[in-house]
Formats: C-alpha cells, sequence, structure tokens
C-alpha cells in the first residue's frame, strides 16, 4: 500500500500523533479484494455457493465488506508508517476515526508513545551492603509458638461464662438485608474465635461480653469494597445465637506433637523452625540487598517514561490494594491516610516500577542475559506442587501466555540483578536478626 500523505507530530519526547491519507485507488483495491472474499463464501437462496452476483453481494454483505476494509485500511497503514519510521510504540495507538465517502481518499489519524532512549547507568561495579542475620532462639521460638498454637483445642467454659477476645464461640447465626435473609449469611454451630478478624467489622466485637444462651441481634454495616457487589457498603442484622463459650488450651511441644507436623521429635521441630528462621532472614537480607541496589538504579537512572505504562501499573497496584482491603474487611475510610494520599503513594511505586522495569531490561538485553527453559519448567513445577488437588489447572495456566509471564519475569529479574552482583563490590554486616526482619513484619 501506497500511502498518500503522512504527517507526524511530535508532541512531547514521548507522544506522538500521525495523520495518515490512503488514497481512493488504494481503498477500492482493497474493497474489491473483501467483496470477492465474501462472494466466494456466501449462501444466498437461488444462487449455486460463490456464484451471485457482485451487485448482490454488495448490497447484502455492505457493512460487513465495509468494516473489514477500513479495519484492513487502518492496520496496514499504520503498521507501515510505525514500521517505516521504526517507532518502538509503548502502548496501542489510540485511533480516531473519520467519515468515510466511497471513492475518495480516506485521511485518520492515531495518538501513541514511544518507548524512551535507555542506557543504563549506575549498575557496573556498585558499591552495596548486605546485611545479614543469624536465626537466634528468640525468633524460633516465635515460629515454635505459631506451630503450637494452630494445634490449639478450646475447652467449654461455664454456662455464665462471659467471652472474651481470643476464646471460641459456638453459634448460630443468620444475616438480614432490609429485612430479608441474604445469600451466604446462614451458620449453623459455627466455631469463630474472638478477634480473628475472620468476619466484617464489628461482629466479633458484638460477641465479647455473650454467654451460653444469649441471643444478640447485631446492626453492621458491610465494608464498601466487599467482593459481594449487593452486599458493599450495606446495613445489614446478624441475629445470633450463642450455643457455647470455649476457652483456648494451649499445646505443649512434645515428641507426640512433633509427630503431627511430620518430625520424629521435639528436637527434630526445633531444628526445622531455626532451619526456617534462616531462609526467612536469608530471604529478608536479599529483599533488602535488591531494595538498595533499585534505589541507586532509580536514582541514577534519569529519562521520561510513558503515561500510559505507569497508568497501567497504576491501576494493577490500585486494584490489588482495594482487593487486600477488602478481604481484610476494610475500606479506604479505615486507613490513617486519605484516598488521594495513598494514591499519591502507589502513582509513585507504579512509576518506580516502569522506570526499573525498564532499566532491568535493557541491561539484559545489552548482555545477553536469556531465562533457560529448564528453569522456567522447574519453577512452574514448584508452584504446581503447592496444589496437588488442583494440579491440572493450575499448570495449565502457568504454561498460558499469562501464566507464563508471570513466572518468567521474577526469573529474569533475579537473573539480572545475579549479573550486576557479580561484578559489584558487596559488604556484608551483621545485625540482629529482629532488626533484619523488622520492616517485613
Amino acid at each position: 500500500m501506497n500511502l498518500k500523505d503522512v504527517k507526524i507530530e511530535k508532541k512531547s519526547d514521548l507522544e506522538r500523533n500521525i495523520t495518515i491519507t490512503v488514497s481512493a485507488e488504494d481503498i477500492t483495491k482493497i474493497m474489491n479484494e473483501n467483496t470477492q472474499k465474501a462472494a466466494k463464501n456466501a449462501k444466498l437462496d437461488g444462487f449455486r455457493p460463490g456464484k451471485a452476483p457482485i451487485a448482490v453481494i454488495k448490497q447484502k454483505f455492505e457493512e460487513q465488506i465495509m468494516a473489514e476494509t477500513m479495519q484492513t485500511v487502518v492496520s496496514s497503514s499504520l503498521t507501515k508508517v510505525i514500521t517505516d519510521e521504526k517507532f518502538d510504540i509503548a502502548t496501542q495507538p489510540h485511533v480516531h476515526h473519520t467519515e468515510f465517502k466511497e471513492g475518495e481518499d480516506y485521511t485518520f489519524s492515531a495518538h501513541f508513545e514511544i518507548m524512551p532512549e535507555v542506557e543504563p547507568k549506575g549498575y557496573a561495579k556498585v558499591k552495596l551492603t548486605k546485611e545479614v542475620a543469624k536465626a537466634d532462639d528468640e525468633l524460633t521460638n516465635e515460629l515454635l509458638g505459631k506451630f503450637l498454637e494452630s494445634q490449639v483445642e478450646y475447652k467449654a467454659k461455664r454456662a455464665d461464662a462471659k467471652a472474651k477476645d481470643g476464646d471460641q464461640i459456638k453459634m448460630n447465626a443468620v444475616g438480614f438485608k432490609d429485612g430479608v435473609a441474604f445469600e451466604g449469611g446462614k451458620l449453623d454451630n459455627y466455631p469463630l474465635v474472638l478477634g480473628s478478624k475472620a468476619f466484617i467489622p464489628g461482629f466479633e466485637e458484638g460477641l465479647v461480653g455473650a454467654k451460653k444462651g444469649d441471643k444478640l441481634s447485631l446492626d453492621l454495616t458491610f465494608p464498601t469494597e466487599y467482593h459481594a457487589p449487593d452486599l458493599a457498603g450495606a446495613a445489614v442484622v446478624f441475629e445470633v445465637e450463642v450455643l457455647e463459650v470455649a476457652a483456648s488450651q494451649k499445646a505443649e511441644l512434645t515428641d507426640e506433637l512433633a509427630k503431627k507436623f511430620g518430625y520424629e521429635s521435639a528436637e527434630a521441630l526445633k531444628e526445622f523452625a531455626a532451619t526456617r528462621v534462616q531462609e526467612d532472614l536469608d530471604n529478608a537480607s536479599e529483599q533488602k540487598l535488591r531494595r538498595e541496589l533499585f534505589d541507586i538504579l532509580e536514582k541514577k537512572n534519569k529519562f521520561a517514561l510513558p503515561a500510559s505504562m505507569i497508568e497501567g501499573e497504576f491501576n494493577a497496584i490500585w486494584q490489588a490494594f482495594q482487593m487486600d482491603l477488602a478481604k481484610a474487611g476494610k475500606s479506604i475510610a479505615d486507613m490513617d491516610k486519605s484516598e488521594e494520599e495513598l494514591k499519591t503513594e502507589n502513582r509513585a511505586l507504579a512509576e518506580r516500577r516502569v522506570k526499573l522495569g525498564l532499566v532491568l531490561s535493557k541491561i539484559g538485553q545489552e548482555n545477553k542475559l536469556e531465562i533457560k527453559e529448564e528453569d522456567v519448567t522447574a519453577e512452574i513445577n514448584k508452584v504446581v506442587a503447592m496444589y496437588p488437588q488442583q494440579a491440572d489447572q493450575v499448570k495449565a495456566y502457568y504454561t498460558s501466555p499469562q501464566g507464563r509471564n508471570e513466572i518468567v519475569g521474577p526469573l529474569f529479574e533475579k537473573s539480572v540483578c545475579d549479573f550486576i552482583y557479580a561484578q559489584a563490590t558487596i559488604t556484608e554486616k551483621e545485625i540482629k536478626a529482629s532488626e533484619l526482619l523488622k520492616e517485613f513484619a
């Protein structure tokens, strides 16, 4: 296709606006080709397949032929300009269509952003400090305590005993919205540990002080970001009958208990806990080292970022943030910052991620770093092993393009970081284990 006219306008460092004019002759040629295709495949009453007159085909399939023609004209001409000008576009172009008149030239415009020129700085022979720590008794015992908590048993209290945080209540409950019981709001003989925050705000608090046999009405409101749209922000009433109040009985670390976790003895479980704590410390050490490197890369590399990429990253971050709030039974109103402040913080995070992604990608390209297929397969198998009952579905997802990207992305990032570390001067600094894990608590 020979374009009749092309105008390229530089709106900013990365924004481009293209106006393209395609000749009537080229459009007619494409339209005739599409008409012939339609005629070949058409099945019309009174005509043998592929034998209907062109005039009949044009009349019958006019809208379809026109749509396919315009799609081909716009797509082909836009691709040609982008290729000829060697534009590395950041996102799909936004096309502004004008009215098409048969037999006349057609002009349309497209707006898009191009990728910035990235020349990575600050990573060659960089100096870094790696904070390290050794597992201690305090953290090991804390982890063992969590194992013991998972084995807590509950013993019924006296009938007149009042429930407090940490107690388990067994109850029947029904939730009502506008006087009608709503789906998923009925509970029978349901065990709930007060203070676990398993229910919406106000529910567990409303049961503190309750006794066996009590019947309570709890007037509550679902969080505005609740996952069920028909309940989000809704005022409801829960009618609750307390069947039992039970106090927790702390488990003790014994060989018998250790065997429940798959270990031969209490000592073996302690050794596992110490190893697990050390793994957590090593992971925290690696995360802090990587953050220090990323801080340097962010500071040293200055270039314009595509607004569309920032917006896409911000939307993903903000959506995940809202989902996490909803899962915790909270809303933005429960935060100690305003929505505007939270959005400003998350937008800054989006900009950081986009910039670092471009820098790391360029470093990987320049140094020909590639992810081996066996590493991808091994990582997928690790994830599959975590969900044995859904193994087929999990494997199918992570072998799809989207799922595979979720595996390859972190592997590539680690590969680039390891490449930089190999050239870097890294000084180890030993600190207390609790200090290293403090910000990850």
